[in-house]
């Protein structure tokens, strides 16, 4: 069968000879192909062949929950463990209302949308995330913003933001990167709260704190994604948090392709299918369960890292303040040396079994999205972070003796290659 080639295929017929010189040289270098583990296991402290950047950690008693599903005949959305897992949820990060979704590019998509963002709207958004936050933005016809990160944070400048707004700005989308809490109450003071959504994207900082509360709950609305590599997994999944009444009712309405309560059937708006099934929410129910024991993991793992990394040269470690309680999703470093670089120190840690991941390519950067973008803008500081920055397994799961074994073989790996006359 011949298929032809219509106007969707030809927008995925892409291909680098299109760009100029000057845009090739501006697409960062893949990453570098990962090694199998070559050392035997009796030359370990670890247990296993090869150690994965993030992984589930699911307890046991979550089969007791997805045969409940099964045997109550109900695995689609509306069942009770998603009102179950929405009411827990809400009540971990402090907010009124939690709406489950069926991912978290859905539930930034669905308060966004609950927010009126539609086209001919700027939304202004990091430099330096996901490309999801994008896709977002530009799936409801508004215009993504881009801003810079600040120059000792992962995270969107404060400055860079106000100096963004314009009359056109119906949303602010500050990304708790890589876990630690951006200073939302200075943002939301210093802008007009009722002409301008401040929206977080929690995706990255289940239970991150900034002055005592929680993230997912400083701004109008959260977005969380329950990814399975997420601190909280429901596999794929996703949830909205506010305190708002207003906004939730929408929220719940557009999630369920706006079906009117009046007339069956009936719909004055144009809705989604953004639902989370029970059987995700069984999953989620679950980890809430053991959230506490999935934080304080997280933070044993981070205290390692910072104890055993801590002073090696070319190793510059994640930050936190008096202020903020970092989730470390990941435990994110860079390799910033004139005599070494972040993917000599990649390889070398995958050539003994250690995976690690490359930080985000940023926005301004992408094929898809340089259409939102000066060219001569100048985004240093997020370009300096995705050329320099590697996140090391942080999976709950890790054992002390595989966490003495990564940064074993991360302080060998630095000190050799720092003494290489090859670098």
């Amino acid at each position: 069968m011949t298929v032809n080639s219509g106007p969707l295929l030809k927008m995925f017929d892409y291909s680098l000879s299109e760009l100029s010189t000057a845009e090739r040289l501006a697409i960062p270098s893949p990453d570098p192909p990962l090694a199998e583990a070559h050392l035997p296991l009796a030359e370990r402290s670890s247990t296993r062949e090869y150690i994965p950047v993030c992984e589930p950690d699911l307890d046991p008693s979550v089969t007791y929950d997805l045969q409940k599903c099964v045997d109550e005949n109900w695995i689609s959305s509306g069942g009770r463990f998603v009102t179950e897992f929405e009411t827990r949820f809400a009540q971990i990060i402090g907010t009124k209302h939690c709406i489950a979704t069926s991912s978290g590019t859905t539930a930034l998509q669905l308060l966004l949308a609950a927010c009126g963002v539609s086209g001919g709207d700027e939304v202004i958004i990091p430099a330096f995330t996901m490309v999801a936050v994008a896709s977002a933005v530009v799936h409801l016809g508004a215009r993504p913003v881009f801003v810079d990160c600040s120059p000792d944070s992962e995270n969107i400048d404060l400055d860079g933001i106000l100096k963004k707004i314009t009359d056109r700005t119906k949303a602010i989308i500050v990304v708790h990167t890589y876990g630690r809490p951006f200073d939302v109450e200075t943002l939301q003071s210093n802008v007009d709260r009722n002409r301008v959504a401040v929206i977080e994207d929690v995706a990255e900082s289940h239970g991150a704190k900034l002055k005592g509360r929680t993230t997912g709950s400083l701004g109008y609305g959260g977005a969380f994604s329950f990814y399975a590599n997420k601190i909280i997994t429901t596999g794929e999944g996703g949830a909205v948090t506010t305190d708002n009444d207003s906004l939730a009712s929408v929220c719940r309405t557009l999630r369920d392709h706006a079906f009117s309560l009046e007339r069956h059937f009936w719909h004055r708006y144009r809705g989604y299918n953004f639902r989370m099934t029970n059987l995700q929410a069984a999953v989620g129910v679950s980890q809430l369960m053991q959230f506490d024991k999935l934080r304080e993991a997280r933070k044993r793992i981070a205290a390692r890292y910072s104890e055993a990394l801590d002073g090696l040269d070319g190793v510059i470690l994640p930050v936190e303040d008096e202020e903020t309680e970092h989730a470390f999703w990941v435990y994110f470093i860079r390799i910033d040396s004139d005599t070494l670089t972040r993917d000599d120190v990649r390889l070398e840690l995958a050539n003994n079994g250690i995976e690690t991941r490359t930080a985000f390519i940023p926005l301004h950067l992408q094929p898809a999205y340089r259409e939102y973008c000066d060219k001569n803008e100048n985004f240093k500081h997020a370009e300096h972070l995705s050329a320099t920055g590697l996140y090391l397994p942080s999976s709950s799961k890790l054992t002390s003796a595989e966490l003495d074994y990564i940064c074993q073989s991360l302080q060998e790996t630095i000190r050799s290659l720092l003494k290489s006359p090859f670098k």
